[in-house]
């Protein structure tokens, strides 16, 4: 069986929709609903990914809609949607729908919701204050404990080591995680490739320093995990059917 991955682009998974907008659709100040605009940007949205990976799916998250300007009857709509990139997080849904377990993925993003403060203020003030990091990881690691799940975070075999089944690695290499990167964010991030390229490898450095700081770990050693996936030569269902199938020799 051959496990090579088949590589798509951003175009080839792109869904176009286009609509005029109609009287029932408007609200009191005659301008469209913006629920009737999230309902395109969903529609596209899961089109896109349909086209990815060949199977329903549903929106889990929205990280930010900003409605910068109304839209008014008899205007039309248009809507471009495409996938960007599929990492870790995509291999971790998929793995806890397959087991039938939990996804435990505790983020500074939920963290920032919990705290009641703003994402970008949290980031800012967890690179002078590690208590944030503590928090996180601590708090993931007793969502784990409380019963069979999937645990998908850039520490979670060396938070879990001792406590996890099966110790599973995604690797991928600098470029293609910076050429992910760039797909996704280089409408706002202002940065062209080359540029991505020194942002990852110089936040995979901070990151490596920061965790030696807090926790004494070196995250570019992970040979004690059980399972080293390179996510550059297999799709997401075909890293899921490596993973169960290593579960289940694991098990016995």
């Amino acid at each position: 069986m051959d496990h090579t991955k088949k590589e798509l682009t951003c175009n080839q998974t792109r869904n176009v929709r286009t609509a005029f907008v109609s009287y029932s659709e408007l609200n009191d100040k005659d301008t469209l609903f913006g629920g009737e605009i999230m309902s395109h940007f969903d529609s596209a949205c899961g089109r896109a990914v349909f086209n990815f990976v060949k199977r329903p799916s549903f929106t889990a998250t929205v990280d930010l809609i900003a409605f910068i300007q109304p839209v008014r009857k008899n205007e039309a709509i248009y809507v471009e949607a495409y996938v960007s990139g599929c990492g870790n997080t995509s291999v971790s849904k998929r793995l806890a729908e397959r087991l039938g377990f939990r996804l435990v993925n505790y983020t500074f993003r939920n963290l920032a919701v919990d705290l009641g403060m703003a994402f970008d203020e949290l980031l800012e003030k967890a690179e002078k204050d590690y208590s944030y990091d503590r928090q996180v990881d601590s708090h993931q690691v007793s969502l784990a404990q409380e019963g069979d799940c999937v645990v998908g975070s850039r520490l979670a075999i060396w938070m879990l080591k001792d406590l996890a089944v099966l110790r599973v690695f995604l690797s991928g290499g600098l470029d293609k995680r910076s050429e992910r990167i760039w797909l996704r964010e280089r409408e706002h991030s202002g940065r062209d490739l080359p540029a991505t390229v020194d942002f990852t490898s110089r936040r995979d450095r901070q990151d490596n320093v920061r965790y030696r700081r807090i926790y004494g770990i070196d995250n570019d050693d992970f040979s004690f995990a059980d399972l080293v996936l390179n996510t550059e030569r297999f799709g997401v269902e075909e890293e899921v059917d490596i993973i169960v199938s290593a579960l289940r020799a694991r098990s016995g």
